[in-house]
């Protein structure tokens, strides 16, 4: 587990400086490690401690970590964080802390894993956002998650569509929270995420058929958008996860 961390912290130290350059501040970014594991529920006790240490310990660049399992098979680990450049300087002091507060974790963790560990870093497009203003995590069990790509001389079309159709979602009262992040490390570039917390699956989808067939399906405005954003993506993956608790 510590040569995991290791080398995460190498590879993302390496590429602090290109960020810092390029991105303005208050950016919140998405730190997700995919994995598949032998055993469910010891990855979830294990993690579960290392979460509230983490977040304690590294309080002033982590704002949440959360850990799920999707019906793929996957485990997801997402880390949020507004300053990235500070996150991956202490990154691994930070996990080192985590571990010594949970002895047995970290070795628990490495004979539990069952295959490598796919790290990736993503920054929020809040204006591609649904965001309603007490949007809370902890009460949303539940998510779906979609990766997918858009052709890279596509992307500011994409965009712009995703930016208008979310904000005239919110404009016919959609509420449900929606959001968009695009990868910056360890996916391609054109590469997307959406993630669509509700309190559950059968809540999601209940939700999803009056969004699509009450409000925005019936809007020609939001056709028209749809005709642009749907075409231009590929679907890479569609996960359910839900929430550890």
């Amino acid at each position: 587990m510590k040569k995991i961390i290791f080398s995460l912290a190498i590879i993302l130290m390496s590429t602090t400086q290109m960020f810092a350059q390029a991105s303005p501040e208050k950016i919140s970014y998405l730190v997700v490690a995919e994995s598949k594991v032998k055993s469910w529920s010891t990855f979830a006790a294990n993690q579960l401690k290392m979460n509230a240490s983490i977040v304690k310990i590294g309080k002033d660049v982590v704002s949440s970590r959360y850990v799920h399992f999707g019906e793929s098979g996957r485990t997801y680990t997402f880390t949020n964080t507004e300053n990235l450049g500070a996150y991956l300087d202490q990154s691994m002091e930070i996990y080192k802390k985590a571990s010594m507060e949970n002895p047995g974790v970290a070795a628990s963790d490495s004979a539990n894993y069952n295959g490598s560990i796919v790290r990736s870093i993503w920054f929020r497009m809040d204006e591609m956002c649904q965001t309603p203003k007490d949007f809370d995590a902890n009460k949303y069990a539940f998510r779906r998650v979609t990766i997918f790509t858009v052709p890279f001389d596509k992307q500011d079309e994409y965009e712009d569509a995703q930016t208008k159709r979310s904000a005239l979602a919110i404009k016919l009262g959609v509420t449900t929270p929606f959001f968009v992040f695009k990868a910056r490390f360890g996916y391609s570039t054109n590469t997307y995420m959406t993630i669509e917390p509700d309190e559950s699956d059968i809540a999601y989808y209940t939700h999803r058929k009056e969004r699509q067939e009450q409000k925005t399906n019936k809007n020609a405005e939001w056709q028209a958008l749809n005709k642009i954003t749907s075409p231009l993506s590929t679907n890479v993956r569609i996960d359910q996860i839900y929430i550890a608790k």
